[in-house]
C-alpha cells in the first residue's frame, strides 16, 4: 500500500472514530445523570427524581451533586419558578420590578424573583409577598436561604390539605409569621422536620433538603392540573366517534336520495379529518354537503337521525332550530326500537346540548334499564345529569344528586340510584380497578353537580366523605395517592373555593 493509500485509510479511521464519539456524546446527553457523591445518601432517590425526571434541579459538571452544601436564595427562587411554571400557575413576568437595592435586572435570577413575587401578589390564597419573607431593602440573593424562608416561599405553591393535624414542631410557636403556612405544609407532607420534633427554621437549607422539599411541592402543585370542576366526565368509551349513517343501507338498492345522503356524510367525515378536495376529485365528494342535507330535509328524506344530527353538528342553526331538530331526534328515537344503543348515546350527547323535552329523562331511564353493560348504564346516568344542567332544572338536579350520599362502595349501588323503581342488573365483569374508576366517575360528577347548582360546601363534604371511606376500606385502602389524584385534587380546589 502506498503512502497516499495509508493516509486515506487513516483519514477514514479518524472519521469513524469522530462519528462514534459524537454518537456517544449524543446518547450520553439523553441519558440519566448519576452522581458519585450521593450513593446511599438519605435523599438519593429524591435527588435523582428532581434532576433526571422532573429536571428542576441540576448537579455539577464533575458528576457531583454536593448534597450537603447550602443553596442560595437566588437558586431556590429559580427552582420554585420552574415548578410553578411547569404546573401552569406561575407565569413569566418581565415588566414589573423587584424593590430590593441589591438585585437588578442584570442579575441572572432577577426574572425568577420578579415572576414568583408577581404570582404571590396575584394569588388570592397567598396573603404575603417576598417582602414579608425577606424584610428590609436587601434580598441578599447570593446568601444561603434558611429552612423557614424556603418553607414560606414553598407554601405559596401549596394547596389546602385534605385533613388537618396540629403542628408537632416544638420550636415553632403560633406567633410565628408563617405558622399557618407551616401547618398546611406539614399536613400535605411537604415538611416533616427532624426526629426530635424540631423544625430548625433558622438553619440553612442544604441542597439535599431542597431536592426533597421541591420534589414534594412539585407533586402538590401538580394538583392544579386536575380538571374535574369544569364539566361532567363521561366514559372512556368514545361514543362520539365515527360518522354513522344511522341506518343500514343496502348498496344494491340505493335510491338517488340515498346516494346524495351518503355522499354528503362521507364528505363531512373526510373534511373533519383535515381532508382537502383536490381539483379533479370533486365528483367523488359533495362540494356543499350542508346544502344537500338541508335539501334532503326539506324534501322529507326519511333518515331524521342522520339529517338532523349532521345539521346540528355542522350547520349554523339558530337556538330555536337546534331545539326543534333535537326534539325531532328524541321523538324519532322513542318511536324507533331498531337503532343501536351506541347510536342512541351518540345522538343524546348532541341533542342534550340544546335543552330537549323532559320526556328525555324517562326515556333514558328506560334505556338504562334495558342495557346490560354497567358502563353504558353509567353513561346514561351522566346524560341525565347533562339534561338537568342544559335545561337549568337545578332543584330537580339537586334532589337527584343528594340521593348519591353515603352509598355502599359498590358500583351497582351508584347505578341503581336512578332506576325508575326497577333493580338494575348487568353482566359486566369488573376488576377492582374498574370498580374504583367507575365509582370515582360517579363521585366526581356528583361533586361537580353539587358545585354547579351552588352547593360547594356540600360538594366538598360529599367528596371528602367518600374519600375517607375509600382509603379506609379493605379493597381500596391500598391504592396510592396517584390513584386518588383526581379526588384529592378536587377536594383541594373546593377548599380553595370555600375559603
Amino acid at each position: 500500500m502506498n503512502i497516499e493509500g495509508r493516509d486515506n485509510m487513516k483519514k477514514a479511521l479518524l472519521l469513524i472514530i469522530i462519528v462514534l464519539l459524537l454518537s456517544g456524546s449524543m446518547n450520553t446527553a439523553q441519558a440519566d445523570t448519576y452522581y458519585f457523591d450521593i450513593y446511599n445518601h438519605w435523599a438519593e432517590m429524591d435527588i435523582y427524581q428532581v434532576t433526571n425526571n422532573l429536571k428542576i434541579f441540576q448537579g455539577y459538571g464533575d458528576f457531583t451533586f454536593r448534597p450537603d452544601r447550602n443553596i442560595s436564595i437566588a437558586e431556590y427562587f429559580k427552582v420554585l419558578y420552574k415548578i410553578g411554571n411547569e404546573n401552569g400557575v406561575v407565569n413569566l413576568d418581565t415588566r414589573g420590578t423587584v424593590n430590593y437595592s441589591d438585585i437588578t435586572i442584570s442579575h441572572w435570577a432577577y426574572t425568577y424573583v420578579l415572576s414568583f413575587n408577581s404570582y404571590m401578589i396575584q394569588n388570592p390564597s397567598v396573603d404575603y409577598t417576598i417582602y414579608d419573607v425577606f424584610p428590609g431593602d436587601r434580598l441578599n440573593p447570593n446568601s444561603f436561604i434558611t429552612r423557614q424562608q424556603a418553607a414560606a416561599l414553598t407554601a405559596a405553591l401549596n394547596l389546602p390539605p385534605v385533613s388537618a393535624m396540629a403542628l408537632p414542631f416544638t420550636d415553632i410557636i403560633e406567633s410565628n409569621r408563617f405558622y399557618n403556612e407551616l401547618v398546611t405544609l406539614y399536613n400535605n407532607g411537604i415538611i416533616l422536620g427532624y426526629s426530635n420534633n424540631e423544625f430548625r427554621g433558622a438553619a440553612n437549607l442544604t441542597r439535599a433538603e431542597a431536592a426533597v422539599l421541591t420534589k414534594r411541592i412539585y407533586g402538590e402543585a401538580a394538583y392544579n392540573k386536575v380538571n374535574t370542576m369544569s364539566g361532567l366526565a363521561f366514559s372512556n368509551k368514545d361514543f362520539d366517534n365515527g360518522f354513522p349513517f344511522f341506518y343500514t343501507y343496502d348498496n344494491r338498492n340505493l335510491t338517488d336520495d340515498d346516494f346524495r345522503y351518503i355522499k354528503a356524510v362521507t364528505t363531512l367525515e373526510y373534511l373533519s379529518f383535515g381532508g382537502y378536495i383536490f381539483p379533479g376529485d370533486e365528483p367523488l365528494y359533495d362540494t356543499n354537503p350542508i346544502k344537500t342535507l338541508n335539501e334532503l330535509k326539506s324534501e322529507g328524506y326519511f333518515n331524521v337521525f342522520g339529517l338532523n344530527y349532521y345539521l346540528l353538528k355542522n350547520d349554523n342553526l339558530t337556538a330555536a332550530m337546534k331545539l326543534a331538530y333535537s326534539n325531532e331526534i328524541l321523538n324519532a328515537m322513542i318511536a324507533d326500537t331498531t337503532i343501536a344503543i351506541s347510536n342512541r348515546l351518540l345522538l343524546f350527547h348532541e341533542i342534550l346540548k340544546n335543552g330537549v323535552d323532559n320526556k328525555a329523562i324517562n326515556y333514558l331511564v328506560g334505556l338504562k334499564n334495558g342495557a346490560n353493560d354497567i358502563f353504558i348504564q353509567s353513561e346514561i346516568d351522566f346524560l341525565i345529569f347533562k339534561h338537568y344542567m342544559s335545561t337549568n332544572q337545578m332543584a330537580g338536579f339537586y334532589e337527584l344528586l343528594v340521593r348519591y350520599n353515603n352509598l355502599p362502595l359498590n358500583p351497582a349501588a351508584f347505578v341503581n340510584v336512578n332506576n325508575g323503581g326497577v333493580n338494575i342488573t348487568n353482566s359486566t365483569v369488573m376488576n377492582n380497578t374498574d370498580r374504583f374508576k367507575l365509582m370515582e366517575q360517579y363521585i366526581l360528577n356528583v361533586t361537580f353537580g353539587l358545585h354547579h347548582v351552588g352547593f360547594s360546601n356540600e360538594a366538598e363534604a360529599f367528596i371528602t366523605g367518600y374519600y375517607n371511606r375509600l382509603i379506609s376500606s379493605s379493597l381500596y385502602g391500598s391504592l396510592s395517592n396517584d390513584d386518588y389524584r383526581n379526588i384529592i385534587g378536587t377536594i383541594k380546589k373546593l377548599k380553595l373555593i370555600n375559603q
